[in-house]
């Protein structure tokens, strides 16, 4: 059997080594080799357990390849994760900025509505003053409504939302390095 010596070479021993790990002569060891006699059944066993554990050390190195390789994905796809709730967090914030910013413009424009008539002259009591007034009044209730409280709460809760996740995945990566 020529692989008994392709084990035997891997195995890293000597002819004569490897014959007294089989309880074989050395000249019997050759002849199997040369696949002239075959190995007698507890040197075929002693043979099979050998070659096993030498398999077995470098499947046990391959898995611990796959498993480094798995677990630098697995890294690089929480990372690439994290990046995206952060991302996220950056825009609904700008959102709502943007929203504060609307809404307080339309806490404004009430207070101009509220103000307006005692700026004016009384003598300004004409319809089209009043139908102004009252189209500041009306879009600001409608800007108010699009842009209050309620929605700028739901931006709050999302953006905190998106900063748990983040941390989350943190955690996650560093539990995966350690």
């Amino acid at each position: 059997m020529k692989d008994d010596a392709g084990i035997r070479d891997l195995m890293g021993v000597s002819q004569e080594e490897f014959a007294a790990f089989l309880r074989v002569t050395k000249s019997h060891l050759s002849m199997v080799e040369l696949n002239l006699r075959e190995l007698p059944a507890k040197a075929l066993v002693k043979l099979s357990a050998a070659e096993l554990s030498l398999h077995k050390g470098s499947l046990t190195a391959e898995l611990d390849v796959l498993y480094a390789q798995e677990q630098a994905e697995t890294v690089q796809l929480l990372e690439k994760k994290r990046r995206e709730c952060l991302y996220k967090a950056i825009i609904t914030q700008k959102k709502l900025d943007t929203l504060k910013e609307q809404y307080q413009q339309c806490i404004n424009g009430l207070r101009v509505w509220e103000n307006m008539p005692a700026l004016l002259p009384p003598e300004n009591d004409n319809k089209l003053c009043a139908e102004w007034l009252e189209m500041i009044k009306d879009r600001a209730l409608l800007k108010i409504k699009d842009c209050g409280r309620a929605q700028q709460q739901l931006l709050e809760m999302r953006i905190k939302a998106l900063c748990n996740e983040a941390e989350l995945i943190n955690k996650m990566i560093d539990g995966d390095n350690s």
